[in-house]
């Protein structure tokens, strides 16, 4: 892939459930994504994810896993993160405008 979107990359920190990492996937793959980095996934299993991320085979063969979020991000220019949990900690964030 060439452009723009060669320089995104995915990554998931912790993802619990193989499912929830194959529709990640099946979204990249619509949309053009190719780089998904997942940070010590509870399971990753090639057959179960192409079983669900039907014709993904290529960006489940080049999945990167990590240890750390951190190294997972060592090379990034610049970082985004989403989350739907709640924290209690507090947290900073930069907003729009």
């Amino acid at each position: 892939m060439t452009g723009r979107l060669s320089r995104i990359s995915i990554v998931l920190d912790h993802p619990k459930d193989v499912v929830n990492v194959a529709g990640v996937i099946r979204v990249m793959k619509n949309f053009g994504l190719s780089d998904l980095r997942l940070v010590n996934p509870d399971e990753f299993d090639p057959y179960r994810l192409e079983g669900i991320a039907h014709r993904s085979r290529d960006l489940i063969d080049s999945a990167s896993t990590f240890s750390s979020l951190g190294d997972a991000v060592a090379d990034a220019t610049y970082v985004v993160g989403t989350t739907a949990r709640a924290r209690t900690e507090g947290r900073s964030y930069a907003t729009a405008g």
